[in-house]
Order: C-alpha cells, then sequence, then structure tokens
C-alpha cells in the first residue's frame, strides 16, 4: 500500500510539473484577404494575433522554447508587434521567409499579466494545376528538448482553385492573333477604314 500512495504522489507531482512547463498561447482573430476559395499566384493578406495568458509560472511563454509560424505561401513576408500587459509594445521590421521564428526569449514576459504578438503576413498563393487546400498559417511550439508541442499546434488552410494550362502551341498562336489583330486594328483607324 506505501508502494501504491508513493507512487500516486510521484505521478501528482510529476503532472503538476508537466502542466506548469505546458504554455497556453492561442492564435485569435484570424482573418485572410480574399476570403474563400483562392486563385492560383494571387496576392493573399492574412493577420491574426498570438495571445499568451500568464501562465501557472506567471511567465507567458517558456523562455527555452520557439514558437515556429509557417505558411505555404510564395514569397512570404511576415511582420509583427508584440503588446505586453502593462502597456509596452515593440514593433519588428518586415521578415521575408517561409517560417518565421520567435525565440522564447523575448516571448516570455513575467510579472505584468498577459501578452499579444500581432502578425500580419502577405505572400501569393501556389500555382496548382489542380484544386488543393494549402496551408496558409501553421502555428506550433518548439519546447527546449527540439520536440514540437503537437497539442498547441494551430492550421488554417485554404482551397487553391486549380487552372487548365493552355498548350505553349495555342498560347504563342493567340498572342501571334492578337497582335494581328492590333496591327489591322491600327491600319483600319490610320485609313479610315470601317470593320
Amino acid at each position: 500500500m506505501k508502494k501504491l500512495t508513493k507512487l500516486v504522489i510521484l505521478a501528482t507531482v510529476f503532472m503538476a510539473v508537466c502542466i506548469s512547463l505546458v504554455s497556453a498561447w492561442n492564435v485569435d482573430s484570424y482573418t485572410i484577404d480574399p476570403s474563400g476559395p483562392l486563385a492560383p499566384n494571387t496576392s493573399a493578406n492574412v493577420s491574426f494575433n498570438v495571445e499568451f495568458p500568464t501562465g501557472t509560472s506567471g511567465a507567458t511563454f517558456p523562455a527555452g522554447s520557439d514558437l515556429v509560424l509557417a505558411t505555404d505561401l510564395i514569397n512570404p513576408t511576415w511582420s509583427y508587434t508584440i503588446t505586453t500587459g502593462d502597456g509596452g509594445s515593440a514593433v519588428v521590421p518586415s521578415f521575408k521567409n517561409q517560417t518565421l521564428d520567435l525565440s522564447g526569449f523575448i516571448l516570455s514576459y513575467q510579472g505584468h499579466g498577459s501578452e499579444v504578438t500581432g502578425v500580419t503576413l502577405t505572400g501569393r498563393t501556389p500555382v496548382v494545376s489542380t484544386t488543393s487546400t494549402n496551408t496558409i498559417l501553421d502555428v506550433y511550439e518548439v519546447d527546449r528538448t527540439g520536440k514540437v508541442v503537437t497539442s498547441s499546434q494551430v492550421i488554417q488552410t485554404a482551397v487553391v482553385s486549380g487552372f487548365n494550362q493552355t498548350s505553349p502551341t495555342n498560347s504563342h498562336m493567340n498572342q501571334q492573333s492578337g497582335l494581328l489583330d492590333q496591327i489591322i486594328g491600327i491600319f483600319r483607324k490610320l485609313f479610315g477604314m470601317q470593320s
């Protein structure tokens, strides 16, 4: 019985330590413009907040962890502002990359309440030949050991409509006939001819 009691106490202490190490951030106010199904190779603008309430440890995020933001958008540009519970804020210059890695060192804020990181992301939708679902935003935490904390992962997707590509020969012929029509139109205007 003593052995079982010790085991229960040890498990309870272990769970209490684990719960205090897990951060409770969440993604809020997510918007994408344009909304709905997206055309390939068009501009997309995304905005959202990552909220970091104060955890049981008194910190907003574990200092040894990282928050990773990733996207399938082409040529993405990230910009973000960190606002702390006491009214302080920091604006960070734009960053171009498929992923934005935010260190726990800058996200771990202690002593004055919650923290909010406002993020904007711009880029172009992928070029796809068939309609597909693409990841517009993937936010996840990586702990101090380098493991992804999957229970906290947030993924936002969008449908990118496919298109049928015309063959290069047809496209080239269409360009030529369009150019020929333009030349004929110019001559008709010059010589006052009616079509």
